[in-house]
C-alpha cells in the first residue's frame, strides 16, 4: 500500500457524537508519526441513522442531536419537521446520555423520516411502521456495533481520523 504501514485493530471506539459506536476491524494507517482510523463517515452516519429509526430503546438526547446534524437542520427546521417549537429540540438534546422525554408520536415520526430519508424499500419501511406502534421498553441498548470487514465494499471516499479522539483498542 504504497509503503504505508498499516494494521487492523479488533474493537474501536467511535465516540465523536456524544454516544459510542463500536466499530470492529478497522484499518489504521501511520501517517505524519500517528496512527489514524480509516474510516468511510459518510457510510458510518448512514448507517448510524438508520440504528437509531430501529434502537430497541428510546433515543437519547446525543442521538437527536447527532441527527439533527446529520440532516443539516437548525434547531428551527428540525423542530418545524416535527412540529414543536426550537426550544422543545434544543430541551431534548440537553439530556445528553438520557431519553428524550418527547412524545412518542414525535419520536415514531422521526424514526420513520429517518427511514423515509434513507429510501429503504417499501415492505422494510412497513415493517419498521408495525415495529413502531409501541414505544421501545429497554431502558438502554446495546451501543451500535459494526464489523468493517463485512460492509459493502462500494467505491466511496474516505476521511481518516486521528485515534487521539477516540477510544481504540486492541482486544
Amino acid at each position: 500500500m504504497n509503503g504505508i504501514k498499516t494494521k487492523v485493530i479488533r474493537k474501536y471506539v467511535e465516540d465523536g457524537n456524544g454516544f459510542p459506536i463500536v466499530l470492529r476491524n478497522v484499518t489504521m494507517r501511520w501517517l505524519q508519526g500517528d496512527w489514524v482510523a480509516n474510516i468511510n463517515y459518510n457510510w458510518l452516519f448512514e448507517e448510524t441513522a438508520l440504528f437509531l429509526a430501529r434502537k430497541p430503546a428510546r433515543l437519547t438526547g446525543a442521538e437527536v442531536r447527532f441527527l439533527r446534524n446529520y440532516y443539516g437542520m437548525t434547531y428551527q427546521q428540525f423542530g418545524d419537521m416535527f412540529g414543536v417549537a426550537p426550544q422543545a429540540v434544543m430541551k431534548w438534546e440537553k439530556t445528553g446520555a438520557q431519553p428524550t422525554r418527547m412524545a412518542w408520536t414525535t419520536e415514531k415520526d422521526l424514526r420513520l423520516t429517518i427511514l423515509e430519508r434513507a429510501k429503504v424499500s417499501r415492505s422494510a419501511f412497513l415493517d419498521a411502521f408495525r415495529a413502531l406502534r409501541e414505544a421501545p421498553k429497554a431502558a438502554q441498548a446495546a451501543p451500535l456495533t459494526l464489523d468493517l470487514e463485512e460492509r459493502p465494499r462500494a467505491p466511496r471516499r474516505t476521511a481518516p481520523v486521528r485515534a487521539s479522539g477516540v477510544s481504540a483498542t486492541t482486544t
